[in-house]
């Protein structure tokens, strides 16, 4: 089911972080400090979606020790990509320039959207765009709302 984005502006981006790094540090306790790092070349998320850091056995990426995919993108105007949202899974999305469109609902440069779904997205650049897609296991109780769960605005 998937209805339309909550979107908001990127303003209240420390809420969300909060709530995210709850989910990527809050997955196993009692781990010891680890380091990863990667490099990856700037074509490889040009019109992808690139996996960049991941809990979840995604080959090529920085480890780290929870459910979530962190994904990159850069789309030139017109173009589009796809995730396959699964069930049970919240998308956040910033757009860190341009502008995409998801099922009818437009995203604006400094906008984060958060989404339920369990049906692929799209994502269409209006304009020139780059954005963050974080792919997180749902955690109902914490920054949903009745309408969110509906999939509309507050």
């Amino acid at each position: 089911m998937f209805g339309s984005p909550e979107i908001k502006p990127l303003a209240h981006i420390r809420e969300t972080i909060a709530a995210i790094r709850h989910i990527i540090s809050g997955a196993q306790k009692g781990l010891e400090p680890s380091y990863d790092q990667k490099s990856f070349a700037v074509e490889s998320w040009r019109n992808a979606l690139l996996p960049v850091a991941s809990g979840q056995g995604v080959e090529g990426t920085v480890t780290f020790h929870t459910g979530a995919t962190i994904y990159r993108c850069t789309l030139d105007i017109g173009q589009d990509v796809t995730h396959a949202a699964t069930a049970g899974r919240r998308i956040f999305v910033y757009v860190t320039n341009g502008e995409l469109e998801t099922n009818g609902t437009t995203v604006s440069e400094k906008d984060q959207a958060r989404i339920d779904t369990d049906e692929p997205l799209t994502f269409t650049a209006r304009k020139c765009s780059e954005f963050i897609l974080i792919d997180v296991p749902s955690c109902k109780g914490w920054g949903y709302s009745a309408n969110t769960l509906k999939g509309q605005r507050r």
